[in-house]
Order: structure tokens, then C-alpha cells, then sequence
């Protein structure tokens, strides 16, 4: 018979049957000698092969047998043990725990798992201690009450458990941070959207105020590229929103312009706005004078330029003043580049104000009355020195001065001249010679 044959959990039940079968064959003669030894040999046999080890304790505690595997488990051999009050192979801090426990079994035996809700120790023969499983039974041996101990090492087994708690404790703290992260993310996530909800509303009511400007209107990120533009816009330049949206700002300046744009834009993040005069190109390709307001915007989603353009040309009453002056108005990039001229001593050039926008100030100036004056005067402008001038146009007297245009950085980004006529110059009567 192996070992493994036997039920841990009916050892107990079965020694316990045997005994009783003994027990019964004892007190019948004659025909019974045969099922006592019978029942002699089952017992033998169950009590040796046990997997745990087998203890039978009398009432007054004392060893009367163990099993191989209780040699095996404490340690001492049978003789060692035999006799001995059990408490030997009780851990000395247990013994007055465990004589409690015993006096209170013997009082009420029965079977039961001692094992359970207890933490219960078994001692070797080398002092050594460790975990136990211990089941007790009671057994009648003739007329003797003896009780039956099983017991089992239970070191791997608490070992596991102490694993398996350590897991689970890791387990449970695993979850309860991810649990934590799960919760701290979705309230993020929840205020994320509510503040998107809330800054998309309102961009919608913002866009709804722009479109309703008479003016154009953009906002561009700090490469240039456009990210909204309002109907005045789509209106003044041709161009669809969609099409705005692909494009750069440099795409409204002439292509030899286009270069200043990063300049501009750095400037703008650096001081915050800048205000400029120049011409854009619509999409028709036709040219247009515009005062530039450009202004830093910082938002929780990066820099931004907003950008109001003022179209010189769409303003009569500007243009009304400036053509009927009694002078002239001319104001250039810094390369000479006219972006905006107006006046009426400028009628003697031919052109009209809005043919000399884009022209270089010496292609303009060139033949007219009045070159040797003006363009020495813008030229002293633009090195940083104001320059007065005078100059006669059919016949009447002008004064005039050209002053640099600085950025808000103090950078010379063009020129501005203004002439007016001289109140008291009149005319020269022509002499007349003799014929």
C-alpha cells in the first residue's frame, strides 16, 4: 500500500473505525480471531504508511507510540519518544498555551482541526521549530481513552500563504494606485474638456465679434502662418477662408519684401506689437497701401499675433486730406520702397498715388523737379539723420523735411518726408527782354 493511498483527511476516521473493529473482535471468542487480527493488521498498516506524522498521547500526556514519519518530522527516534510527556515536542514559549488548550480537549474530546484560527509550532530534536498542522481525534484502545495527534509541517504551506499575502497586499496597492491614476486622469480629462468646451464657445463668440469688424482682422501663430482670418478680410483680399488657412503672411508682401517677415515676428514676440505702413498684394495681384497693427496674444495653447490691417486706400476722407494738401506726403520702407505718397505738388510726376506704391523712391523721383532734394534728404533720413530740404515746383516754393521711421526697438525701418508750400512765396515776374 503507498502512503499517498490514505486521505489526509480521513486518517483520523479511519484509525478510529479499526480500533473500534479491534475492539469489537476482542470482546466476541472463537470465530472473531481471524477479523481481530485482520483488523490488528489495518490499523498497523494505516498507522505506519500515514503521509503525516502519528502521535497517540494518553490522558495524562505521556507518548505511548509514533509512527515512522513522526520519527522522521521531530527528530527522535521511538524509543526517544516513547514514555516521554509529548510537551517535548512542544516549543517551550507554546507549552503554557498549549497545556491550556489540552486540558481544555480532554475535557470535551472529539475531532477537530486544531490547526485552524491557531498558530501552532512543533519542535525537533535539534531545537529547531516550526510551523504545524496538528488534527486530533479521540480512540478507545480496549479500556484506555488515548488521543490520536496528526500532524503535518506546515512551513511550505505558510510560506506560500505568507507569499500569496505578500501578493495579494502588492496586488491590492497596485490596484489602488492605478485606481488613484485612473480617477486622477479622468478628473483631468474631465476639466480638460470643460475648459476646451469652454475656450472653444468662447472662440466661437470671438470669431462672431471679428467677422462683424469692418476691418480685417487675422491671427497668425509666430511662424506667420495665418490660423483665422474674419470676413473683412476675405472681403478686402480675395482670398477664401480656407485658402488663408494654407497660407503665410509673407504671401501678402511682394516677393522681394517677403524676406522681412521673421524679423517683424520676432520683433513682435520680443516687445510685444509693432505698428508698421506698407503695401499688400491681394489676390487680383493689385496693390494696396495698409497701416499694420500687429500684437503679441499669449494663451494656454501657445503665442499668438493678432494682426488689424487698416487699408489706406479705402479711406477717402485720409486719402481726400492727403491728395489736397498743400504739399506732399512720402513714406518708404527701409530699402526706398514708397508704401504710401500723397500730395498735391506730387501731381507734377504724372502719376497717381496709388501707380507710385512699390516704386523705389529714385525710379519715382526720377526727371522731376524736385530729385536733387528729396532723395538726398531721404537717403540722410534713413542713415538715422532728420534732413531739411527746399525745393520750387512750377513756380512755387516748398519746405520740406525727411525724417527715419523707427521699430519699437529703436531699428530704422524707412523714411517719411513732408513738404508744404510757403505761405508768403509767390511767383517771380518773368522779365522781358527787348526784342
Amino acid at each position: 500500500m503507498n502512503k499517498r493511498d490514505i486521505g489526509q483527511d480521513h486518517i483520523i476516521h479511519k484509525l478510529r473505525d479499526c480500533q473500534e473493529r479491534i475492539n469489537e473482535a476482542e470482546k466476541i471468542k472463537g470465530g472473531a480471531i481471524d477479523a481481530l487480527l485482520e483488523a490488528r493488521a489495518l490499523f498497523e498498516n494505516l498507522f505506519e504508511l500515514s503521509p503525516d506524522a502519528l502521535v497517540l498521547v494518553n490522558r495524562e500526556s505521556c507518548i505511548m507510540r509514533v509512527n515512522t514519519e513522526a520519527e522522521r518530522l521531530f527528530g527522535y527516534s521511538r524509543q526517544e519518544l516513547i514514555g516521554k510527556d509529548h510537551e517535548l515536542l512542544v516549543p517551550d514559549r507554546f507549552k503554557e498555551k498549549h497545556t491550556t488548550q489540552m486540558n481544555a480537549y480532554m475535557n470535551e474530546p472529539r475531532v477537530r482541526v486544531m490547526g485552524i484560527g491557531l498558530e501552532l509550532r512543533g519542535r525537533r530534536k535539534d531545537g529547531t521549530v516550526f510551523a504545524a498542522d496538528i488534527d486530533l481525534g479521540p480512540i478507545e484502545i480496549g479500556k484506555e481513552f488515548v488521543v490520536l495527534a496528526v500532524v503535518r509541517d506546515a512551513t511550505k504551506r505558510k510560506r506560500l500563504e505568507e507569499e500569496l499575502e505578500g501578493y495579494r497586499q502588492r496586488l491590492e496597492q497596485v490596484v489602488a494606485q492605478r485606481t488613484a491614476e485612473f480617477a486622477r486622469a479622468n478628473a483631468e480629462l474631465t476639466r480638460e474638456i470643460e475648459e476646451r468646451r469652454k475656450t472653444e464657445e468662447g472662440l466661437v463668440l470671438r470669431a462672431s465679434i471679428l467677422d462683424s469688424a469692418g476691418f480685417p482682422v487675422f491671427l497668425i501663430n509666430t511662424k506667420g502662418n495665418f490660423v483665422y482670418a474674419n470676413e473683412a478680410a476675405i472681403n478686402t483680399y480675395g482670398y477664401g477662408r480656407d485658402e488663408f488657412l494654407d497660407m503665410n503672411l509673407s504671401q501678402l508682401l511682394r516677393p522681394e519684401e517677403a524676406s522681412v517677415v521673421p524679423g517683424r515676428l520676432k520683433e513682435v514676440q520680443e516687445t510685444g506689437h509693432m505698428v508698421l505702413v506698407t503695401i499688400h498684394v491681394r489676390k487680383d495681384k493689385s496693390l494696396m497701401p495698409v497701416q499694420v497693427h500687429h500684437s503679441l496674444a499669449k494663451t494656454a495653447h501657445g503665442q499668438f499675433i493678432v494682426s488689424v490691417m487698416r487699408n489706406l486706400a479705402d479711406e477717402p476722407e485720409l486719402r481726400l486730406l492727403f491728395d489736397e494738401a498743400p504739399g506732399a506726403i512720402l513714406v518708404t520702407d527701409a530699402n526706398l520702397r514708397l508704401t504710401s505718397c500723397a500730395g498735391s505738388a506730387l501731381d507734377s510726376t504724372g502719376l497717381k498715388p496709388v501707380q507710385c506704391l512699390g516704386m523705389t523712391l529714385y525710379d519715382y523721383l526720377k526727371g522731376s523737379s524736385f530729385e536733387k532734394a528729396l532723395l538726398p534728404a531721404h537717403q540722410g533720413a534713413l542713415t538715422g539723420t532728420p534732413t531739411s530740404f527746399s525745393v520750387v515746383i512750377r513756380r512755387r516754393r516748398y519746405f520740406g523735411w525727411a525724417v527715419p521711421l523707427r521699430s519699437t526697438k529703436g531699428e530704422i525701418i524707412g523714411t517719411q518726408s513732408t513738404m508744404l508750400k510757403a505761405p508768403d512765396d509767390k511767383p517771380k515776374p518773368r522779365r522781358r527782354t527787348a526784342k
